[in-house]
């Protein structure tokens, strides 16, 4: 009995040892969450302690605006910004500067690196729920523009706020890529842009991301430590047309094709030491540039990269350039300087810029083609684009050498081509060049009203027609094929296609307002001006100048290209039964003002809205982010695209 008591004592002495344990822990649980809970006294403490370090900056930014006004009644309180670096309003005396301690002078420096102000407003960049709901309640706006990230200033209409009321953007130093479009044609929303500041922690300025803004008139890249912009994008800076002159810092090595087309008041530019080539279209139609001066390092000019610079009057090429592609000089016609380094793999002599071995033509003076009659030197082996342009040149004389010929090389104006007799390549037939066997059709030059092609063709090249003058145009039957650019006249209205063309490739009829007539045709048809394949599933091409477009119940794919440069079209209704859209496909609409993309679609093409420049909405039917590769080049990027899988 004795032993069993003392069992028993034992077990209720563990018993109560546990439950006094179980009653302490509670207690200390209720301690704990006392003190570090939501709701606790060290998380409200911290609560407090924000709120009151807020009020505190927020009533010494009211204070310093309150006594502006009172020092000067010109002063606007938009004009005010500030930050970790600036201080600037419109009343600010010369010499007067500052920053945003100025204004708070306790400010610790948690906040110097996320308080600003921006046109008076104070702004806090913050992603912590809480601080947000404090600063809100204070009257403290929070994250005004966006971010990702990884530091890219994506394409959104708060990311707008950061112009100031001069037309100043000044992008903070958080920002790493500039996104497409970001801050392209601002002026459509109403907010003038004049200067860009771009900091040197900015690495990239991707597609479009100024493209359209006729007020900029000065970009100014920072740079620190050999820190600074490395890479420019496609159209980044195009249509900007009051940017006078700019300085690319020898920090960038990358400038994207078309980044500075038809910046059209450019008077100088001086590029970076880093670049390796001139790209595509890069200065297209700067056409108040004087003076261009590539630096040692390029290797390649690309087709059209100093096209339509009507007033460039010097060129300097450096002993590292060893190509230049077709084109490359198009419309920049009173060039009368070309300076080119030792080791350069071209020459310039008697008013012709030509490679050193002399197979090559790549610009002709004013002086070389002020004459009736071109002689093309004995071994030149092509002839590219745009190099007669137009003048009172009205006979073309080819060597055997040559072996290729764009049709571009010619002018409207010439009427007769004369090709050697042991020319291998080509041959010249009843006002044509033809291939020496008659199967290619390269160029019509004849200005009769009919056209008249040799028995036996099958193919039709690119811009065959380009310069032919005939309204209607019947193709023989032994034709199978057309070229890109094939019908590429504004002179043509209806072409006649036989029953055997079975390859007609895309641009084909690029530019052209003309009606087709199919005689019994295997593989294609044409209806209301657009060319499908044979079983209607598929748009090839767009014909016609259309200013509505609606597309029937069945086609499931629109192809590449097939409405590019159509400017003319206001409107476009899509099946819902497509599913695909090509590659370039809308590129140049620039009647399109909105688009709606239906719920099946799956696949937009690279560069689909590319050039489309009045394009600011495109609705699609489908969850955000559900098709790959938005904006598909369109301008305004991001901001341009509304998401809604419920319309």
């Amino acid at each position: 009995m004795e032993e069993y008591m003392k069992k028993n004592n034992y077990g209720i002495t563990l018993i109560a040892l546990a439950v006094t344990i179980i009653i302490m822990l509670i207690l200390a649980g209720v301690t704990i969450s006392a003190l570090t809970g939501n709701s606790g006294i060290t998380t409200q403490a911290k609560h407090s302690k924000t709120k009151n370090e807020l009020a505190a900056y927020k009533e010494q930014i009211d204070l310093f605006i309150a006594d502006k006004k009172m020092e000067n009644e010109e002063f606007d309180e938009e004009s005010l910004f500030s930050g970790k670096n600036t201080l600037r309003y419109n009343t600010q005396n010369e010499n007067e500067t500052g920053t945003i301690k100025t204004i708070c002078p306790q400010m610790k420096n948690d906040y110097l690196k996320r308080l600003e102000i921006k046109k008076g407003k104070a702004i806090l960049d913050t992603k912590d729920v809480t601080e947000i709901e404090i600063a809100r309640s204070l009257g403290i706006n929070v994250n005004p523009y966006e971010i990702s990230e990884d530091g890219e200033l994506i394409s959104s209409n708060g990311n707008l706020l950061l112009i100031d009321t001069n037309g100043t953007l000044e992008l903070p130093d958080t920002v790493i890529t500039i996104g497409e479009g970001a801050f392209a044609n601002t002026a459509s929303d109403g907010i003038v842009l004049r200067k860009v500041i771009i900091p040197y922690t900015v690495k990239e300025i991707k597609q479009n991301a100024f493209n359209g803004n006729n007020t900029i008139e000065e970009v100014e890249f920072q740079t620190k430590s050999g820190k600074g912009v490395t890479k420019i994008g496609d159209f980044a800076f195009a249509n900007c047309t009051n940017l006078k002159s700019i300085v690319i810092p020898d920090t960038v090595t990358d400038i994207g094709s078309d980044a500075f087309y038809n910046c059209s008041n450019m008077t100088n530019i001086k590029l970076s030491k880093k670049i390796k080539q001139i790209s595509y279209e890069m200065f297209h139609s700067c056409r108040a540039l004087v003076e261009l001066n590539i630096p040692e390092g390029v290797t390649y000019i690309g087709a059209g990269g100093i096209a339509n610079c009507s007033a460039l009057k010097k060129l300097v090429i450096p002993s590292t350039l060893n190509s230049i592609s077709d084109n490359v000089f198009y419309g920049s016609n009173s060039i009368e300087e070309i300076n080119i380094k030792d080791g350069s793999g071209f020459v310039y002599e008697n008013g012709m810029l030509i490679n050193k071995n002399r197979t090559n033509i790549y610009y002709l003076s004013e002086s070389a083609v002020n004459i009736e009659t071109f002689i093309i030197p004995q071994g030149i082996t092509t002839l590219g684009a745009n190099l007669l342009r137009n003048n009172k040149i009205k006979k073309v004389v080819i060597p055997s050498s040559v072996n290729y010929i764009e049709v571009d090389f010619f002018t409207s104006n010439v009427d007769e081509i004369e090709i050697a007799t042991d020319n291998p390549k080509y041959i010249v037939s009843n006002d044509a060049i033809y291939s020496k066997d008659k199967k290619i059709l390269y160029m019509y030059f004849s200005k009769g009203s009919e056209v008249t092609l040799e028995d036996g063709v099958t193919t039709i090249g690119p811009k065959a027609f380009k310069n032919a003058r005939a309204s209607i145009i019947k193709l023989p039957q032994s034709v199978k094929e057309l070229s890109a650019y094939a019908i590429y006249t504004s002179y043509v209205k209806k072409v006649v296609i036989g029953e055997n063309i079975n390859n007609i490739n895309r641009y084909a009829f690029y530019a052209c307002d003309l009606d087709l007539e199919m005689k019994k045709n295997n593989y294609y048809i044409w209806a209301d001006g657009l060319l499908y394949n044979k079983d209607k599933t598929k748009v090839i091409e767009c014909t016609k100048n259309l200013q509505q477009v609606e597309i029937p119940e069945g086609v499931v794919e629109i192809g590449d290209n097939a409405f590019q440069s159509r400017g003319s079209i206001k409107n476009i209704k899509l099946a819902s039964t497509v599913s695909k859209i090509g590659n370039g496909t809308f590129a140049g609409c620039n009647g399109f003002v909105e688009i709606e993309i239906p719920s099946k679609v799956t696949v937009i093409g690279t560069n689909c809205f590319e050039s489309t420049n009045n394009l600011k909405k495109i609705v699609i039917k489908k969850e955000k982010e559900s098709i790959a590769g938005a904006p598909w080049g369109n301008r305004y990027g991001d901001r341009a695209i509304e998401w809604n899988s419920e319309t």
